[in-house]
């Protein structure tokens, strides 16, 4: 399962090649879509045809009311739906900025008993990019109506994931981080040192604004560049030219105050060292 609005949409294509390249299953997707014309859905349905897939429309009242970073949209909240919209008992959700570098059937066959997911929790909190969800268990205990309620309630930070790990977090299935290596472009640069990090990922999961669809690319490593290329699947999929400007916008905000942190802290070590030399 995955989410996208118009503006992810387009970026569906590199993900689930990366999951075809990784694996002999054979996959049923499930996409829950907001405002996606009918031609990009069948245009992706062309591109993989050994693929079976599914569309759940959201409408745009269930996401109502909840809060969201300017570099998101409320169809952050839509893995929170998906138990609700099938009738499998289990599924696979993973983001669309995720590059799966291991075979998804492992993850499928993650023994849940009575829990309600699995996922990796990174540094002790839960990151929601990837989860084993537990359907026939979430529909049981109405989770959905839950987490939307404490999302409403205490709009967090963390939008969806902090509300996921409010509810039923401490019930979750940690799973090996390998599943869920963070690659931050802008503020995660120092752990570009340690290759073999990513090396050893079976997912590559690209946070933050800065993906490598847009100048997030220019911000990676090589390494992590020809992996971005190894698994990119053309397409004909339309990029939304208002999302692109918004993220333009936000991009070029956040290194603007990035270079001007590092002017001021420049200027403070010389002034620093101009005063131990006096």
């Amino acid at each position: 399962m995955c989410a996208a609005d118009a503006a992810f949409f387009p970026f569906i294509p590199t993900m689930l090649n990366s999951v075809l390249q990784n694996t002999t299953a054979l996959l049923e997707v499930g996409i829950l879509v907001r405002a996606v014309a009918e031609s990009e859905k069948r245009e992706l349905v062309r591109l993989f045809p050994s693929v079976t897939i599914h569309y759940f429309d959201v409408e745009l009242g269930a996401l109502g009311n909840l809060y969201v970073k300017m570099a998101l949209s409320p169809m952050s909240y839509a893995r929170v739906l998906m138990a609700d919209r099938v009738d499998w008992d289990k599924f696979v959700y993973l983001d669309i900025d995720m590059l799966v570098m291991g075979d998804v059937r492992e993850l499928f066959e993650t023994d849940l008993a009575d829990k309600p997911f699995a996922a990796c929790f990174p540094d002790g909190r839960l990151n929601a990019g990837m989860m084993v969800i537990n359907a026939a268990h979430w529909r049981e205990r109405d989770l959905a109506s839950q987490i939307l309620q404490f999302a409403r309630t205490h709009r967090p930070k963390e939008a969806d994931q902090a509300s996921i790990e409010a509810v039923c977090g401490s019930e979750g299935v940690p799973l090996d981080v390998r599943w869920n290596v963070l690659v931050d472009p802008m503020w995660g640069r120092r752990l570009f040192r340690d290759p073999d990090r990513f090396r050893q990922a079976k997912i590559l999961h690209f946070i933050t604004g800065f993906k490598p669809w847009n100048f997030g690319f220019f911000l990676l490593p090589a390494e992590l560049r020809q992996s971005w290329r190894r698994h990119f699947k053309p397409s004909c999929l339309r990029r939304d030219p208002m999302a692109e400007l918004r993220f333009a916008s936000w991009q070029a905000k956040t290194l603007m105050l990035e270079a001007s942190k590092y002017c001021a802290a420049r200027a403070v070590r010389i002034a620093r060292s101009a005063v131990d030399h006096t």
